[in-house]
């Protein structure tokens, strides 16, 4: 995996956001963004396998990797203010933005808020349109799926998905995260040794998990109730084409959620399924998953 070095970026609201860079800067622009338990890190080799075919940016979430962290953040339209503000600094625009899992709620709230921007969305193994759900544990610790929980202070409590994770990151274990990654992540493919402990140095970098679950928990831009929250129906605002690309062995996000969200956006979107792909489809599929962003940037402006 080659390397790319970390850059900073100043943004207007006081955080510094770290960003990896390659390409060609005549060619379209692609921004990578990563969700939960990640970083720019992540999509290195991505960055490698596309530096011929477009001008690439891999940013860190505020919270993540080696950005700043300077604010408490409740929601993924938030993050996607940082990104926004990053874009605007860069004065980048006619983008093709590619949201991983968390990111890809943020990048759908991003497209809503500016659609000047942006050209063209990527959702790969995209979290929901109506959230992650989080539930009350009864004593034996099984969930309650009538008794969604959101609010911070629940959030924050829930002993299962939540607790643990935030121990870990705290105390830098990684191979109690690793453990989690094979199960959830990697469940098809691992990546080699080397690239993983790459991969693990960045996770542990991560000092927002209560707000990214907060956050993913109360996410919900449909017209629906969805346990927790009453829909923003934002995703009607979605102007922009949608490429909806998941993995059918997604254990994270089941991919019915991706056929739901394909079903909400209408003819904007662009619905593709891959087998023998999980919520790492990057890592497991990559010739497909590149020739997918291939496709989706030839249909993106070029810079002018």
């Amino acid at each position: 995996m080659k390397q790319y070095p970390v850059k900073y970026q100043n943004l207007d609201n006081g955080e510094v956001m770290a960003y990896r860079e390659c390409g060609d800067i005549s060619k379209k622009t692609l921004v990578l963004v990563h969700g939960n338990q990640s970083s720019s890190v992540f999509f290195q080799n991505t960055m490698e396998a596309l530096e011929s075919d477009a001008h690439i940016f891999a940013v860190d979430l505020i919270g993540f990797g080696d950005s700043s962290y300077n604010r408490t953040i409740n929601t993924l339209q938030e993050f996607s203010i940082d990104i926004a503000l990053f874009l605007k600094a860069k004065n980048l625009k006619n983008i093709c933005v590619l949201g991983w899992s968390t990111g890809g709620g943020i990048v759908m709230e991003l497209a809503v808020d500016h659609p000047e921007l942006i050209s063209h969305v990527i959702l790969l193994d995209s979290v929901g349109s109506q959230g992650y759900p989080l539930y009350k544990l009864d004593t034996q610790n099984n969930p309650i799926f009538s008794q969604r929980i959101y609010k911070r202070e629940d959030v924050a409590l829930e002993p299962v998905q939540v607790m643990p994770i935030q121990k870990a990151l705290e105390e830098k274990d990684k191979a109690a995260l690793k453990k989690g990654f094979d199960a959830g992540l990697y469940n098809l493919r691992c990546p080699p040794k080397e690239e993983y402990d790459i991969y693990l140095d960045a996770i542990v970098k991560e000092r927002c998990i209560i707000d990214v679950d907060t956050a993913l928990a109360s996410f919900n831009i449909t017209h629906e109730f969805n346990g927790a929250v009453t829909g923003s129906g934002r995703i009607d605002f979605v102007k922009c084409p949608v490429t909806v690309l998941h993995g059918k062995k997604d254990l994270v996000v089941p991919v019915e959620e991706a056929i739901k969200t394909d079903k909400l956006l209408g003819e904007r979107s662009d619905l593709i399924l891959l087998s023998n792909a999980g919520h790492a489809l990057l890592n497991d599929r990559p010739k497909a998953f590149y020739e997918v962003l291939r496709i989706a940037l030839s249909e993106t402006k070029a810079l002018k």
